[in-house]
């Protein structure tokens, strides 16, 4: 009642997805709502950033998974770490790669030596430098993101520039942007 009251009380509401849309709807709110998706600057791609990001974090032959956000279970990050887990069984070499922090950093890499991933995981903490993050999208043979939380995810768009497919929850928010093969 509280939420639907407050925008009850604006002149326009605006989503950044349908299914954020639809929640909305769904705690009674009536009016329309405007969904204007989120969108992200069209990068230089520079092949010197891929170098750097991958002396940076030792990544080398091995395939990389790429996770961008705050470090906190509701992201789904369980999820990951157990289909990893399951890669390592299969005797795959990859890389995950962590970028991040959040209030279950810690329990996350716990979690994740508990599995046995120790020599799979890479945490970088928080990057601020933009060309290292680029350089890491660029590393990545696929951007992991299965965040049921999230209304739309800019991570997604942004692996999505550097030419790296994510892999979503069909149905989720962060799925609404992903056209299948392309």
């Amino acid at each position: 009642k509280l939420v639907v009251d407050f925008y009850d009380k604006c002149d326009e509401v605006w989503t950044v997805s349908e299914s954020a849309a639809d929640t909305l709807h769904g705690y009674g709110y009536k009016k329309r709502i405007v969904v204007m998706p989120n969108g992200t600057d069209a990068p230089t791609i520079d092949t010197n950033d891929r170098r750097k990001a991958a002396e940076a974090f030792g990544l080398g032959e091995e395939t990389v998974f790429l996770f961008v956000g705050q470090q906190d279970w509701k992201k789904n990050i369980e999820r990951i770490l157990l289909a990893a887990e399951e890669i390592k069984r299969r005797a795959f070499p990859f890389k995950l790669v962590m970028v991040g922090m959040g209030p279950h950093a810690d329990d996350i890499r716990k979690r994740a030596s508990f599995l046995g991933l120790d020599e799979h995981m890479v945490y970088t903490g928080h990057i601020s430098d933009s060309s290292m993050l680029a350089g890491l999208y660029q590393c990545a043979d696929l951007f992991v993101f299965p965040s049921l939380y999230d209304t739309a995810g800019l991570v997604v768009l942004e692996a999505a520039t550097f030419g790296t497919p994510s892999v979503v929850v069909r149905g989720s928010s962060a799925a609404e942007v992903i056209k299948n093969g392309v």
